[in-house]
């Protein structure tokens, strides 16, 4: 059970840290490639994103169902982690000023724009995760 909370705690950290490192850049294309680095490393470390278990769930029971509440408390645990390292970082400025950019914009969205959106970005996770799936082992070992 230590392992899994380990797990789902770094893979917090990973996806804000590629988050952070996104919001930090003006150009988004070399954000979004930094950004993918925080997927890359959830997924061939096999941590516990949620969006991770959650399809590995349903499409080979590696995880149980309880898993999904380890895996979101972790995940939160370790994204406030990093939420306190960068704001005690000169980068917090910065990314403050694009997070309420992009804060502006989505609530300036439609209630069905942002659910068909999220539905998109779930099923773009998922079938990396499932594409993943079918590697034995990671890039890492």
């Amino acid at each position: 059970m230590r392992e899994k909370w380990i797990s789902s705690i770094m893979a917090g950290i990973f996806i804000s840290m590629g988050a952070m490192v996104y919001l930090s850049i003006p150009n988004k294309t070399v954000g979004s490639l930094f950004f993918s680095t925080g997927i890359f490393l959830v997924l061939n470390l096999h941590n516990m994103l949620i969006t991770r278990v959650c399809p590995l769930i349903v499409y080979d029971r590696t995880y149980r169902w309880t898993d999904i509440v380890v895996s979101w408390i972790g995940n939160g645990i370790g994204t406030l982690i990093a939420a306190l390292v960068i704001l005690f970082s000169r980068f917090e400025g910065v990314i403050r000023e694009t997070v309420r950019t992009v804060g502006d914009t989505k609530l300036d969205d439609t209630p069905q724009s942002l659910f068909v959106l999220g539905i998109l970005c779930a099923c773009f996770v998922a079938f990396a995760v499932l594409v993943g799936a079918k590697q034995k082992q990671g890039s890492f070992g």
